[in-house]
């Protein structure tokens, strides 16, 4: 009997889309009936395409089932893919404790994604502890396997001295390594070094495109940076107005410094119409998201 019996009705019932006829939707049954038949890779693999709804319809229940299957099985990406689905889907019902323990195990049985994702969690004290050298070491680990948003993520903390002492021409060759690859908190930390002139000379104008590939992306640091050059007028010529989108896009995704300018701007009535309430509402999104200069502060006793 194949060990995965048990778990046949549930992939019977599983919905492909119409297009029958595409080879991807082929392809995507034939994982299918090698999963039925017990064949635990094509399990992760299908459990990916349900996970995403690609040529089959999104099934996050059964996508668990065949994770939790193949992790226990030893394939380390389906642990880390499990915990990814505890962390984020909210139809399932978060598990962060148990998701840590996932992206630990998938880490252990070689997943790389599993080690960046779990450094990134140790890096921002995301159910563990915060521990930056921890992180740093997960990142060199990920990323020697070629996990690219991990190279991203080491090169910033070259960058930034986190975890490991400041090093800016790994730091700009990692970033620029993690940005030709399209992940956008490379290009977004490459932009900062041309910003800066960081390691690199300073080339506002190469920043900013860098800047505008990270928020079309949905990259909060990149429209957070991209509001700030136009605020500056650096790279592109100043203007107040064109700064508000790409903050409120920064802000929405609890950038808590993209808040603190709209605050600043509504107060002024810099490239929006001055309204005190408006600004008091983002500088509370401000403080919430972590900015303490933005709470308010008690009043002293009389």
């Amino acid at each position: 009997m194949s060990k995965l019996t048990k778990f046949v009705p549930l992939l019977v019932l599983t919905g492909f889309l119409t297009s029958a006829c595409r080879p991807q939707t082929q392809e995507a049954k034939k994982l299918r009936d090698s999963c039925e038949a017990g064949k635990i890779a094509d399990c992760n693999t299908f459990a990916i395409k349900l996970k995403k709804g690609e040529y089959v319809l999104r099934d996050h229940a059964q996508a668990v089932i065949l994770f939790d299957r193949a992790c226990k099985a030893g394939i380390g990406e389906s642990c880390a893919q499990l915990a990814d689905i505890l962390m984020t889907t909210r139809d399932i019902g978060k598990d962060s404790a148990r998701a840590v323990k996932l992206l630990r195990e998938g880490c252990d049985k070689g997943s790389m994604e599993g080690c960046g994702r779990l450094g990134t969690l140790y890096r921002k004290g995301l159910g563990v502890p915060k521990d930056v050298k921890q992180a740093t070491v997960l990142f060199k680990q990920a990323c020697s396997g070629g996990e690219m948003t991990a190279c991203a993520y080491l090169g910033l903390a070259y960058k930034q001295a986190e975890g490991v002492s400041e090093d800016l021409a790994q730091a700009l060759a990692l970033l620029q390594k993690s940005c030709d690859k399209k992940i956008t908190i490379g290009c977004v930390g490459l932009g900062e070094m041309y910003f800066e002139g960081a390691g690199i000379g300073r080339n506002d104008s190469i920043a900013v495109t860098l800047f505008e590939k990270g928020c079309s992306n949905d990259g909060s640091p990149g429209c957070y940076q991209l509001g700030y050059a136009y605020e500056l007028g650096r790279g592109v010529p100043q203007n107040y107005q064109k700064a508000v989108p790409p903050y409120m896009e920064a802000c929405e995704n609890r950038h808590a410094l993209a808040c603190a300018r709209l605050a600043d701007f509504y107060d002024k009535g810099a490239g929006v119409y001055r309204n005190e309430k408006t600004a008091k509402s983002y500088r509370e999104k401000a403080c919430n998201y972590g900015h303490t200069p933005a709470c308010d502060k008690p009043k002293a006793a009389t």
